[in-house]
């Protein structure tokens, strides 16, 4: 280039770039010269390498816009990327959330379930109680089933064993049941091993006595019900009587409640029960002593024994128990009998006896 202007300055051209043309076009009239053809020559070179520079440079700049463009093509999907990404977190945290709320609507779903089977099981409860005491207000014991873990208890702790007959002595506090055992061992109270007996509830524990008679027989004198301790329908579950064998169940002046709440029990746990009237020689003493007129001691007693038997009848029909054999007996006349000293007084002591061995004959196994 340089050498073209000088070129163009030898012929009394100058300028810059834009005046080499037309000097060309001058030189090009001196023809054919040959420092003129080389003039011209330099001239179209630098045209040429003019025209290849801004080839280049043009190139440089489209190199430069596309280098530009790919990275805001990289831009543009790194960001359609990130709003895809976004867009999917969004989409699964709209999923997690609806799942979130069916899961909370199906645990609202649940506790109204949970709440309303809670009140209809409160409703039942509420009922069975308002039955209950509304049954217990009128004498009636609830309904009561033993199982197999409470009657091993009550074997062992009262060391009931399963070769032997045994038979409980039970009923209210001070109707003779100590008394009564003793006779039926014949003993009197102050014999050794005798079981303790008074006015007052003496038994604090149930104690297991043997027969003096016959070995298979346990006798047990079980403490009284209607105590402070024991109220009455508890008394057959408290003392767990559903491990004896046989139940005699003792009244004195009147037949009670807890009398007809132990005969019932023992029905449904199929335990042989015998009621027993004691005190039978106090008894007929009253009654010749309350007549308006004189009594023989026969008299007397056969007015004890009526008297007994229509009022066991009419209160088991009452409490809508069967009928069933009542024993009147007294201690005095029980310990002759066992002890076979001379007996004048006896009512249904033989009978007791005799009932008692039959049964021990025809069940020969413990209840147990």
């Amino acid at each position: 280039m340089d050498t073209l202007r000088n070129a163009a300055n030898v012929i009394g051209l100058g300028g810059g770039r834009a005046a080499v043309p037309t000097a060309t076009n001058r030189l090009l009239k001196y023809a054919p010269h040959p420092y003129f053809l080389a003039a011209g020559a330099v001239l179209s070179a630098g045209q040429l390498a003019f025209s290849i520079y801004d080839a280049v440079n043009r190139a440089e700049q489209r190199k430069v816009v596309a280098i530009e463009a790919e990275v805001k093509a990289r831009e543009a999907r790194k960001n359609l990327e990130e709003t895809e990404r976004k867009a999917e977190a969004a989409i699964a945290g709209r999923i997690a959330a609806e799942e979130k709320a069916r899961q909370a609507e199906d645990l609202r779903a649940e506790a109204i379930r949970q709440r309303e089977a809670a009140e209809a099981a409160q409703a039942q409860a509420d009922e069975a109680r308002r039955q209950a005491e509304e049954r217990l207000m009128q004498g009636i014991p609830p309904e009561f089933r033993p199982t197999e873990e409470g009657k091993l208890q009550f074997r062992q702790r009262y060391g009931v064993r399963t070769d032997k007959i045994n038979i409980a002595i039970v009923g209210e506090s001070g109707v003779g049941k100590s008394s009564l055992l003793n006779s039926l061992r014949g003993l009197s109270p102050g014999d050794p091993n005798a079981a303790r007996s008074g006015f007052n509830e003496t038994t604090d524990f149930v104690r297991g006595y043997a027969d003096t008679r016959d070995e298979k027989i346990v006798w047990y004198d079980v403490p009284g019900a209607n105590t402070p301790r024991v109220q009455g329908w508890m008394y057959f579950v408290q003392q767990g009587l559903f491990v004896f064998d046989v139940l005699v169940i003792v009244f004195a002046d009147r037949f009670t409640q807890t009398a007809g709440t132990l005969i019932n029990n023992a029905n449904k746990c199929s335990i042989p029960a015998f009621l027993v009237r004691t005190k039978a020689d106090q008894l007929i003493y009253n009654a010749k002593s309350d007549a308006a007129r004189p009594l023989s001691d026969q008299a007397a007693r056969e007015m004890v024994v009526d008297q007994t038997r229509h009022m066991v009848e009419a209160n088991l029909a009452q409490l809508g128990l069967p009928n069933q054999r009542v024993y009147i007996v007294s201690r005095t006349a029980m310990k002759k009998l066992v002890l076979n000293q001379p007996n004048h007084d006896i009512i249904d002591e033989q009978m007791f006896l005799d009932d008692i061995i039959d049964f021990e004959c025809l069940d020969g196994s413990s209840n147990v």
